[in-house]
């Protein structure tokens, strides 16, 4: 008898650790969901600041033409004075 209600236990134990794991998969989704859309708004936010602020100028090329979405590699293309503050000595 003693051994059956230590597996009882176990059983019971088992079962609300798996509950828990199940709720927090469900919150890890729920999360990662969350992240993907701030993510999105991040990345508008971005494209809009430098249309807004016609940073097209230097940075034009930051933002592909055909697809609208922001490239990392127009470093390169930037004149070296447009990354300089007003205030900065050459």
């Amino acid at each position: 008898m003693g051994i059956l209600a230590v597996s009882d236990i176990e059983e019971k134990t088992i079962k609300r650790h798996l509950t828990t794991i199940k709720q927090l998969q469900a919150q890890i989704l729920s999360l990662r969901s969350q992240l993907e859309d701030h993510l999105d708004d991040l990345e508008m936010c971005w494209q809009s600041i430098l249309r807004n602020n016609n940073i097209l100028g230097d940075f034009g090329n930051a933002i592909d033409r055909k697809t609208g979405e922001l490239r990392f590699d127009f470093i390169e293309d930037i004149p070296t004075h447009s990354l300089r503050m007003k205030n900065d000595k050459v």
